[in-house]
């Protein structure tokens, strides 16, 4: 029997979400299980799973509610679980340093995509919550920049996280983050004449600034310690994302300087099973770029868009050694050049 694909993202989604919580109530190997799916099962299932072939379009009937609701369960989820972190750190021991782990890799691979698919929503209500999910982690500038410099600028040279071909990751992080953090200050100052009470950026560091003094009243030094490590292994996997799935690939400039029209060979894909519904279907990237405001439901991966050669958390292992990932990925990004 085929399950419908919602069936899919929750039980992706949710069994590392509920290992979590029972670490937080129950306490035991849950975290530690929790770190196995969310590392060597999700690379494994994915190994020995075929690659994904479905057709733009599959669903006829989309359950977007469904896959709404399991955002807001993550989303809040996510919250508690970083309100959760003091006291599961006070605990001391192995395991509370193991749930630290865990909740970082929960961070960057499921709320990430879920915080980024909900700034993308037309309900209002959601969008905010996708603000707060990134701003909870000392992130929320991602929200600005994605859709106000990433989107318009993908796969050029004014997208500062759009690698060029040969670019290592380590290089391109704080280059990037910066450029992101400065480019989307600007232009959110610029559509709104100012910083004013409307602009993001003074909303996103006032509820960080909450998380950071919670974390300390909370659990003192060790809890702010164990809260600024998740938050800096979040900041380094939304990156890792980022040049992950645009690594080398830029669209044709036009004598005039104008590039050409965005296409589905601007975005590097993985649609492997068990990681495409684990992050809600972020690595079928290229359907997202063409289609933005497409709920993570619908997306597809085509047969001639530009394909990763393993899932996106394998290839996330792979860019921090950047000479194996050029080794891997240089004649890929090439190959892909010399078709434009």
């Amino acid at each position: 029997m085929k399950l419908p694909p919602i069936v899919l993202f929750a039980g992706a989604t949710l069994l590392p979400f509920g290992l979590l919580w029972l670490e937080v109530f129950a306490r035991g190997p849950f975290g530690l299980f929790a770190l196995i799916v969310l590392t060597v099962v999700a690379g494994l299932v994915d190994h020995l799973s075929p690659q994904l072939s479905r057709p733009s379009g599959v669903s006829a009937r989309p359950n977007r509610h469904g896959a709404l609701a399991l955002q807001w369960i993550l989303g809040i989820g996510h919250i508690g679980l970083i309100l959760a972190l003091p006291f599961v750190v006070q605990r001391g021991g192995l395991a509370s340093l193991i749930f630290t782990f865990a909740l970082a890799s929960f961070a960057g691979q499921i709320t990430h995509p879920n915080a980024h698919e909900l700034i993308h929503h037309p309900s209002r209500a959601a969008r905010r919550l996708g603000h707060s999910l990134y701003a909870s982690l000392g992130m929320g500038h991602h929200a600005s920049a994605h859709l106000l410099i990433h989107h318009p600028h993908v796969a050029t040279a004014r997208d500062p996280n759009s690698p060029a071909l040969g670019v290592g990751f380590w290089a391109y992080l704080t280059r990037a983050w910066w450029g992101s953090f400065h480019g989307a200050l600007a232009r959110e100052t610029a559509r709104r004449g100012g910083v004013t009470w409307a602009h993001p950026y003074p909303w996103h560091i006032a509820l960080t600034a909450l998380f950071l003094i919670y974390a300390f009243a909370a659990g003192g030094g060790l809890a702010l310690t164990a809260f600024l490590l998740v938050a800096a292994l979040f900041h380094i996997q939304v990156m890792l994302s980022d040049y992950i799935q645009h690594y080398g690939l830029r669209r044709a400039i036009d004598a005039d300087g104008r590039p050409a029209p965005q296409s589905a060979q601007d975005s590097w894909n993985a649609p492997r099973p068990f990681s495409t519904n684990m992050l809600l279907a972020a690595p079928l990237h290229s359907d997202h770029h063409l289609n933005p405001t497409r709920s993570y439901v619908e997306l597809s991966c085509a047969p001639d868009h530009p394909r990763l050669p393993y899932s996106l958390p394998v290839m996330a292992a792979l860019a921090t050694v950047p000479p194996l990932w050029r080794r891997v990925m240089d004649p890929r990004a090439a190959r892909w050049a010399a078709r434009k």
